[in-house]
C-alpha cells in the first residue's frame, strides 16, 4: 500500500503521526563500498573509536519507524569491521 505524500510530509519535517507509527515500519540498507578513487576505505575511517559505517547505522537505527539496519558490502573488511557491533550485513558483487 503506498504511503500519501501528506504523511510523508509529516515523517521529513520532524514530526510521526502515531497511526503512521504504528503501521508503517522500514528496513535501512546501506551500501558500503570499500572501493573508493578519493579516500580509499572510507567506511571503515575510524576517528572516533568507530568505523564511519557504524555512526551511519547507529543513526538510521534512532530513526522510529526503522526496524532493521543491513549494511551491503561488497568487502569482507568492513564485514569484520562491523562484527563486535553486531550490525547485520550482507555481501554484495563488487560489480554493482
Amino acid at each position: 500500500m503506498p504511503i500519501p505524500v501528506g504523511v510523508l510530509r509529516l515523517v521529513f519535517a520532524g514530526r510521526i503521526c502515531p497511526a503512521l507509527e504504528k503501521s508503517v515500519s522500514a528496513v535501512v540498507i546501506i551500501p558500503a563500498r570499500y572501493g573508493s578513487s578519493r579516500f580509499p576505505a572510507k567506511m571503515l575511517a575510524n576517528q572516533t573509536g568507530r568505523p564511519l559505517v557504524q555512526h551511519v547505522v547507529d543513526r538510521a537505527r534512532q530513526c522510529r519507524l526503522v526496524r532493521e539496519v543491513i549494511v551491503a558490502t561488497d568487502d569482507q573488511r568492513i564485514v569484520a569491521a562491523l562484527q563486535p557491533y553486531e550490525t547485520k550485513t550482507v555481501m554484495t558483487s563488487a560489480s554493482h
